[in-house]
């Protein structure tokens, strides 16, 4: 038979004297205490994980508000573990799922996960659901490794880039092979395991920071276990800039702040790049140098005015994501 498990709010209760009524007014409609909140089932509040792995577990909870709670939200207690739910409002008597992953890291340990849940229509404060996570090696027969451990990537974009690399997969005794699930954090990255072989494809990436992974999953017993292979690192955009900072420091105030940014590709024939200089100045002049570069100049719009001066240099070329920007400051002196 299932175990219940009663979360209690932190509200007041009847005693001699204090004139609280036991069961308080939330927007006018009363609550039945002492039940307010309930998991049906006892056993999903612990676990054990290998390390390396994390466990997703999903926790119905039963409301037994008679108003609906709105604006959900929950947070955990320890960053080990993240929580969210799979709604906004639990209406009045009825269920949401509360979702834990817990990282449990390589090294053994114990872990208590205090999570609390909030609704403005919940005056008394939050309701506090107790977990407990425990990474232990005892578990390596449900433990998934990989060499290598991550994807670490420093590349230059080029147009319809694909970058591959391929994992060697150790799996426990215990993990069911036949229900291994694969999955990726973004649309451009897939996998596919062959065997004990994971192959990974990027496409394309964006230019500036990567950050994401792919995920070896299983099901087992109450909960959800998965490897996760982080893919991080930086794609670059296929053009340098000089300087990449420019501070003109302290000018006099009839002389305009003009300063030179050198474009140059990385590879053949640089077309002229997309410029926008935002803030306090303008551009003066882009010119191609050679071609593979072209000389831009920029000056302050005006020389009146406030002493302080702050722009960016956005430059874009042919390639998907971020600009690159050359941030510009500056002031002039006082009289």
């Amino acid at each position: 038979m299932m175990n219940r498990v009663v979360l209690m709010a932190l509200m007041c209760v009847s005693c001699a004297g204090c004139g609280v009524d036991a069961a308080p007014k939330f927007r006018g409609i009363s609550i039945a205490p002492p039940t307010a909140v309930v998991v049906e089932d006892a056993e999903v509040l612990t676990a054990l994980v290998p390390p390396g792995m994390t466990i997703t577990r999903e926790l119905p909870i039963h409301s037994r508000f008679e108003t609906d709670l709105t604006n959900l939200r929950c947070v955990s207690s320890c960053g080990c573990t993240s929580v969210d739910f799979d709604r906004d409002v639990i209406s009045a008597g009825g269920m949401a799922i509360l979702r834990c992953v817990f990282d449990g890291g390589t090294v053994a340990k114990a872990q208590n996960v205090r999570i609390n849940f909030y609704s403005p229509d919940i005056r008394s404060g939050p309701f506090v659901l107790n977990t407990r996570f425990e990474t232990d090696p005892s578990q390596l027969g449900l433990q998934i490794t990989s060499s290598p451990h991550e994807v670490l990537l420093n590349e230059t974009w080029q147009q319809s880039q694909v970058l591959k690399c391929n994992f060697n997969l150790n799996f426990g005794e215990s993990v069911p092979r036949k229900s291994i699930v694969v999955t990726t954090s973004a649309k451009s990255i897939s996998a596919n395991l062959q065997d004990k072989l994971l192959k990974v494809v990027i496409e394309t990436p964006d230019v500036g920071p990567i950050i994401g992974h792919v995920a070896v999953s299983f099901a087992h017993l109450k909960g959800n276990y998965s490897l996760k292979i982080p893919i991080k690192g930086n794609v670059l955009p296929p053009l340098n800039v000089s300087p990449k900072f420019i501070n003109f420091g302290e000018m006099p105030r009839e002389q305009p702040m003009i300063g030179e940014v050198l474009l140059e590709g990385i590879d053949g024939d640089l077309e002229k790049p997309d410029v926008v200089v935002d803030g306090d100045w303008k551009i003066q002049s882009l010119e191609r140098e050679t071609e593979q570069s072209w000389k831009l100049h920029v000056c302050t719009k005006v020389l009146e005015g406030k002493e302080n001066r702050y722009g960016n240099i956005l430059v874009k070329g042919k390639w998907i994501g971020k600009p690159i920007n050359i941030p510009l400051t500056g002031s002039f002196r006082k009289p």
